[in-house]
């Protein structure tokens, strides 16, 4: 076991221990089985800390509470959600266990925002109690999350600004050949009304699909963020969806239509006699 693995920090430390009747809610036993009330000093472990301190079923852990120590025998391993809010143990003892020990009790309760000083009253009168404002920490990570979604839509209008500027130099390089094939399907009887439909469709179908590819890598790129650093589950924005499509095919099929105005404008014969 080396220096910095969990289960040797686990035991250079204090541990806060307690006692359940039930497995709690986010707790799987993952080998062994839940320990019965009527019988004191058996002991559940979390799976991460007992591989890494090579524990296994039946085996005698001595803990050292204050100056006294207890022996308990492990009897079942669990599997533990550490991303939930609720309290989370590495050690559960069976009821009776603990009795002799000075003991701490958490609670959680809703209190209204218009009755945060009964907050201050609480904290005067019983000056023994810590407390913890969840919802301050809430506030924070809802700031965190809106600041990096706010970055990623940064790199996507930058996605769609990058895209405006290779269409507008792709067309500029191909205005020439344009020019020419737009003089020669006019001069085989295409009218401009025709010429025009055509680049609204190819623009169009650009617009659409650069869009839906732009939105495709924004959630990619969040659903990478939000699941596999931040550990919670990423929702798609449908507006983002809908709007970014709309909003970039007529940003994209406008900018190609003004690039080649003149394509359509000019006369087939004066673009034939510059060839």
């Amino acid at each position: 076991m080396s220096k910095d693995s969990q289960g040797e920090r686990a035991i250079h430390r204090d541990l806060s221990l307690t006692w359940s009747e039930q497995l709690p809610n986010g707790n799987i036993i993952t080998s062994g089985n839940w320990h019965k009330n009527t019988h004191p000093y058996k002991v559940s472990i979390e799976q991460k800390l007992a591989a890494s301190l090579n524990i296994q079923l039946r085996d005698e852990l001595t803990f050292t509470i204050g100056h006294e120590n207890i022996n308990a025998t492990v009897t079942s391993i669990r599997q533990v959600n550490w991303d939930s809010m609720k309290p989370n143990f590495y050690f559960i003892f069976s009821p009776d266990s603990l009795t002799p020990f000075p003991k701490t009790f958490i609670t959680s309760f809703y209190l209204a925002p218009e009755n945060k000083n009964t907050l201050n009253t609480l904290a005067k009168k019983y000056p023994a109690i810590t407390i913890f404002e969840v919802d301050f920490f809430l506030n924070q990570l809802s700031l965190i999350l809106k600041q990096l979604t706010q970055a990623i839509n940064y790199l996507l209008v930058f996605a769609l600004i990058a895209g405006l500027i290779v269409l507008a130099a792709t067309i500029n390089a191909t205005l020439d050949e344009r020019r020419h094939q737009s003089a020669l399907l006019r001069t085989l009887g295409a009218s401009r009304s025709l010429l025009r439909n055509n680049h609204l469709f190819e623009f169009a179908s650009l617009g659409v699909f650069a869009s839906l590819f732009a939105v495709l890598l924004h959630d990619l790129a969040s659903f990478a963020l939000y699941h596999f650093i931040l550990k919670i589950t990423y929702v798609p924005s449908l507006t983002l969806w809908v709007f970014v499509p709309l909003i970039g095919t007529a940003i994209i099929t406008l900018t190609g239509l003004w690039s080649i105005r003149k394509v359509v404008n000019k006369s087939p014969l004066s673009i034939l006699r510059e060839h």
